[in-house]
């Protein structure tokens, strides 16, 4: 500890926390924000600083928020969440039997289920505009920033390298920005476009639409660069979604989107190192390296399931944390089993489920700002869940935000 207290990088991040903390518990609207944001960027803090991870500093953070929020509930006499996060824990407690049963360390893969605390302080939040606001500022906000150390790294900017992962794939060919590897890098620019995209819905000048619709090219020539082709799938059906739910699908906005969407095209084509990467990967899917791979995994991921259908074989069974499969769905069902699976697909079902409900029209026939704000929300779910098909997202953090956001009464 004392190592720690000697260290200013330590202090300054306990003081933010400290300082979050004390904010939220204020304004407790803004905890879905703060708890994004941080989790975002922690990874980055500790590459920069060269600073030690502080153990169990997720699982402290989260219970101190949800005891802070659950008194704040209960002050204001407000509803507690019931439904909603007896799914997440019954989940979580699947998730943890099924590593007892298998003899997993547990301890290792902390980090992980402490993610899966998340919705349970997120859904102890106040359900009003504010709240879905500020996480959709924070979502655009953080896009920004990935966006802008994309540039750095392509112009050859020295800082900017500290952001960039080992793999020389991702420093040679495809962007790197302040998540680390690509394909994480293009979910996040995914969440990122779909918060843009509604406030370009709402914006009310000229000049406002203008600078949005500058920054969305710009996060989609990000999201380009990444040569995620599974974000970039998520992103269509996402974006589609959003724009009929917001504006309808008028023959107008989609020649103009299609013109903009060539202009990125061509943009990418002219400065990512890559050039045309990603059109090469749609275009020769079938005989694409990296989309081979994955069928091997998928089937291997299966012959683990078999072993023990029930209750999974655990956490732990190769790779980084877990066996990547690249498929979310097929990891869930092998770590965790036909029980955990269902409880999974019980916890997405049903977080669609209220999502969907909060995107519907007053009585006028028009969205509400807030409306609008759950319609970018369920499209960003619903990106992450088709990313999934391709990716084990099935611990990744905007996830089970948006889970708990779901949960919120």
């Amino acid at each position: 500890m004392p190592e720690f207290i000697n260290n200013p990088y330590f202090v300054l991040m306990l003081a933010v926390f400290l300082g979050a903390v004390c904010y939220v518990t204020w304004r407790p609207e803004a905890a879905p924000t703060f708890l994004f944001l941080l989790l975002s960027a922690l990874w980055v803090f500790y590459e920069v600083t060269d600073m030690q991870r502080v153990a169990f500093l997720k699982a402290v953070l989260l219970l101190v928020l949800m005891v802070v929020l659950l008194l704040r509930k209960i002050q204001s006499g407000g509803k507690i969440p019931l439904t909603g996060p007896t799914w997440v824990i019954s989940y979580l407690a699947s998730v943890v039997l099924s590593c007892l049963i298998n003899g997993t360390d547990i301890n290792q893969y902390r980090g992980s289920l402490g993610i899966l605390l998340i919705p349970l302080v997120v859904a102890l939040c106040p359900n009003n505009e504010k709240t879905v606001k500020y996480l959709t500022v924070a979502f655009a906000f953080w896009g920004l920033a990935n966006f802008l150390t994309v540039v750095a790294n392509w112009a050859g900017v020295g800082w900017a390298r500290a952001f960039v992962t080992e793999d020389l794939t991702n420093v040679t060919a495809r962007a790197a920005g302040l998540m680390g590897h690509s394909s994480l890098m293009g979910m996040y620019f995914v969440i990122s476009l779909n918060a843009v995209h509604v406030f370009f819905y709402q914006a009310k000048t000229k000049l406002g639409r203008l600078l949005l619709l500058t920054l969305g090219a710009g996060l989609a020539l990000g999201l380009l660069g990444t040569v995620s082709v599974a974000a970039f799938g998520g992103w269509l059906v996402s974006f589609m979604f959003i724009q009929y739910r917001l504006r309808g699908l008028r023959v107008g906005s989609m020649v103009g989107l299609g013109t903009v969407a060539g202009l990125i095209l061509w943009l990418n084509a002219l400065f990512q190192k890559g050039g045309t990467l990603m059109i090469k990967r749609f275009t020769f899917l079938n005989v694409d390296p990296s989309a081979q791979g994955r069928l091997p995994l998928l089937q291997m991921g299966m012959k683990r399931f078999l072993t023990n259908p029930l209750l999974g074989v655990g956490l732990g069974q190769g790779g980084r944390v877990h066996l990547e499969a690249h498929n979310m769905f097929m990891q869930v069902l092998m770590e965790t089993g036909i029980m955990g699976f269902t409880l999974f697909c019980g916890v997405l079902w049903s977080a669609v489920r209220r999502l969907h409900r909060r995107t519907g029209a007053d009585e006028t026939g028009a969205l509400t700002p807030e409306a609008a704000y759950y319609v970018g929300l369920l499209g960003t779910l619903a990106a992450i869940l088709i990313d999934g098909l391709a990716h084990s997202n099935d611990y990744l953090m905007p996830l089970w935000l948006l889970i708990g956001i779901a949960f919120m009464v």
